[in-house]
């Protein structure tokens, strides 16, 4: 877990608070109507705040010099220069934290003023700190827009300080389409707007129910109005983060976490089509026939689902967090299995990949299949195999019955990476070998999924992301507590 070392800097300081989720201005609206956003009240309570330790009162005439702001401590003291001063002129107020701050390696300290509280005559400047290398304080600046007077009260948040990975927005592209490229999303907006539109026109026309209901809840509970939920480890209706233990006078642990890697610009991902050709290779193994493109089958195949920049970023991941990941060993199976919500934050860049390939994934299932509706994966998780065996009976019970899985309507494995010995995928039935490639995507129907096996790896390791999906809600939960 990530950790924020707060010093005090001599004897003016205040304290440090979770972000409160209540706002004075939405409390006072009839009904409390604004906690009906949930973004909104989860952005208030999204950080840390610094509360200014005394009451203080500052005097502005408008002017562009320090001398135009005068600040006065409310009962008189004389230290008031500890905590706010005129500094950079042309009215900006200058206020002490009172701390020096210290994050990870690869993390920065965002610090502006409260969320969502709005201040007349007042703006809060937002900087961002490189707080794992910076050896001396900051301090938090707050515009003033106009000549008056100005408080802050003790307790009162004047500095909202939140954490973030360093470089992680070179990571993003940002890639416009028209909603009607993505008809999976177009129908889930259609929906939502049907939904919408019915039911304003039911309180419009006065019916009680929905009068009674007052709003719609979809986004509140994570859910669509097609049925389909967010994943667990996604939606989050409440906030509350954990409160600063005071450990002054003890010796802090160093900080060893290693450091996400600074970020590459990567390719814009393709969207996933069947290929143009038909073309495949024929290899002479025995019984088994390798394949290089399967366009003419009836299981998805993509190669370079994920680039080699990719598949080398979860590699990475994995081998960092090999400490985090559940040992199994079941019908002849050992792996290691390291999901996504063991992952520290610090692995930002694996998990934006993770999600990525997720929905990618779903749109090309949904597409190969001619599936209508959503369709939701059963849990994200890095698997890693060595020295292991996988073996035809790996599906099925002691009996012999084929394994019980009938909730995998479809199941995928993603292949991360190649240089280990065995490993082989093979199709039974089919007679069909898969050679592994780093970034291939397979998936086949869930029942079709019990004749895939793999040869057992005797030298290397090998790393897959397995990715499978049901659209049955009675079994999201389940599976996400188990496989989670």
């Amino acid at each position: 877990m990530p950790n924020l070392h707060c010093y005090t800097v001599g004897h003016v300081f205040g304290e440090i608070r979770p972000a409160k989720p209540t706002r004075r201005w939405m409390d006072e609206f009839p009904g409390r109507h604004p906690y009906r956003c949930l973004p909104l009240a989860i952005g208030n309570a999204f950080g840390w705040e610094i509360l200014c330790p005394f009451d203080i009162e500052i005097e502005y005439n408008g002017g562009p010099d320090n001398e135009d702001m005068k600040i006065r401590a409310a009962d008189g003291r004389e230290d008031i220069s500890h905590l706010a001063l005129a500094n950079f002129t042309r009215g900006i107020l200058t206020l002490h934290t009172g701390y020096q701050f210290h994050t990870e390696p690869g993390w920065r300290l965002l610090a502006t003023g409260p969320f969502n509280y709005p201040r007349d005559g007042m703006s809060p400047l937002t900087g961002v700190i490189e707080t794992d290398w910076l050896p001396y304080p900051f301090t938090m600046n707050w515009q003033l827009t106009r000549p008056g007077v100005f408080t802050f009260t003790k307790g009162e948040p004047y500095c909202h300080i939140l954490p973030v990975p360093a470089n992680f927005l070179n990571d993003f592209d940002l890639q416009i389409y028209c909603l009607e490229d993505n008809p999976p999303l177009l129908k889930e907006q259609l929906a939502f707007a049907d939904s919408r539109t019915e039911f304003m026109a039911q309180v419009a026309e006065g019916d009680a129910e929905a009068i009674k209901q007052a709003w719609q809840r979809f986004y509140f509970r994570g859910e669509l109005p097609t049925g389909s939920k967010a994943p667990e480890d996604v939606h989050v209706s409440k906030l509350r983060l954990n409160s600063p233990v005071d450990l002054r006078g003890e010796t802090p642990p160093p900080i060893t976490d290693p450091a996400p890697k600074s970020v590459t610009k990567k390719k814009a991902q393709a969207k996933p089509a069947k290929s143009e050709t038909t073309t495949i290779s024929v290899e002479d193994i025995g019984k088994y026939r390798a394949i290089t493109n399967a366009d003419h089958a009836d299981f998805v195949y993509m190669e370079e689902f994920l680039n080699q920049e990719q598949c080398q970023t979860l590699l990475d991941a994995a081998e960092r967090n090999r400490h985090r990941a559940n040992y199994v060993r079941e019908q002849g199976i050992e792996s290691r299995t390291l999901s996504s919500k063991a992952l520290p934050a610090s692995e930002r860049t694996a998990l934006s990949i993770m999600q990525q390939a997720r929905l990618i994934a779903a749109q090309a299932v949904g597409t190969w299949f001619g599936i209508e509706g959503s369709l939701c994966d059963t849990g994200l998780r890095i698997v890693q195999r060595s020295a292991t065996s996988f073996s035809p009976g790996w599906s099925r019970e002691p009996s012999g019955e084929p394994g019980k899985s009938p909730e995998w309507l479809f199941a995928g494995l993603i292949f991360l990476n190649q240089g280990y010995e065995g490993g082989q995928t093979y199709l039974l039935e089919e007679k069909i070998r898969i050679p592994a490639k780093s970034g291939l995507f397979i998936a086949f129907e869930g029942d079709r999924y019990k004749n895939l096996v793999m040869s057992p790896v005797t030298s290397g390791e090998m790393l897959i992301l397995p990715i499978n999906f049901t659209n049955d809600a009675e079994y999201i939960d389940e599976l996400a507590a188990l496989i989670y």
